[in-house]
């Protein structure tokens, strides 16, 4: 050990408020800094050694750690007897820093704790993540709100919205495609072609993507069933479908459950 470190352990030791939690100064900052402000000058003055604040903060940790170390060495002695993992100079410098003794022993318990308490954390946390992954698969489980990932992030919908868009869905499907044919069999919800129709071709090519969307052929299956002759709207449709696509998705919900609600009032006045 140098002789500017057992300088520096005295002049730590005289300042119980830079070690001592149970110090009343020791959560004083203004009080610590000065007290180390004052320990580097004496380093300087005694021993030409500069140190900074943090350079001796950092000095003295660094002589603390290798005090656990040798203290853990001593506990190991006294249970297995090995003396050997001893080294000549650690008890000398053992009885220096023993004064660390009752802190160190709050800290190590600290630590211990902290590592108890990360595991216990972490073993939730995995219970939760296994919770969530087979939330779908339990009928008891109900949650509250239901995640939908877009491309920019997440986007949370409460459960009463999303009783509310399939109960208008519902609806639609009873008034649009739940009337039966004359065979018997039910009316077709899918978008039908006909000869008299005018660009039909066109139509399946230009709305490859949106004629999957089950509101937009619920529109178009209301025209459809409405009159089996050449619609006069539906090169509106085809130019409204195109401008549908320039809409954000996440708004395009909105906008479906709009039209669907204009529909079916036109609908009930007719």
């Amino acid at each position: 050990m140098k002789n500017f470190e057992y300088t520096m352990v005295k002049l730590v030791e005289a300042n119980p408020c830079l070690y001592d939690r149970k110090h009343y100064d020791h959560f004083n900052r203004f009080i610590k800094l000065s007290a180390w402000k004052s320990i580097c000058s004496e380093l300087k003055r005694t021993h030409g050694v500069e140190y900074s604040i943090s350079q001796a903060i950092g000095k003295f940790k660094s002589l603390r750690d290798r005090f656990v170390r040798i203290r853990r060495k001593k506990v190991e002695v006294e249970k297995t007897a090995n003396f050997s993992v001893l080294k000549p100079n650690d008890e000398a410098f053992f009885r220096l820093m023993n004064f660390l003794n009752d802190n160190v022993t709050h800290r190590l318990a600290n630590t211990e704790h902290r590592k108890q308490k990360h595991t216990s954390s972490c073993t939730s946390s995995e219970e939760t993540i296994d919770m969530t992954v087979h939330c779908d698969n339990s009928q008891e489980m109900s949650p509250q709100k239901i995640f939908i990932k877009e491309e920019d992030g997440f986007d949370m919908i409460s459960q009463s919205e999303m009783d509310r868009v399939e109960s208008i869905i519902s609806e639609e499907d009873e008034y649009i495609g739940g009337d039966q044919s004359e065979d018997g069999g039910e009316a077709s919800n899918v978008i039908t072609t006909t000869e008299n129709v005018e660009g039909a071709e066109t139509e399946s090519k230009d709305n490859s993507g949106l004629g999957n969307c089950a509101c937009y052929q619920k529109i178009m299956n209301c025209h459809t069933l409405s009159s089996e002759k050449s619609f006069p709207g539906l090169s509106f449709i085809e130019s409204l479908s195109l401008q549908m696509k320039k809409v954000p998705e996440n708004k395009q919900l909105d906008l479906q459950i709009e039209m669907l609600q204009v529909v079916r009032k036109y609908q009930s006045e007719a």
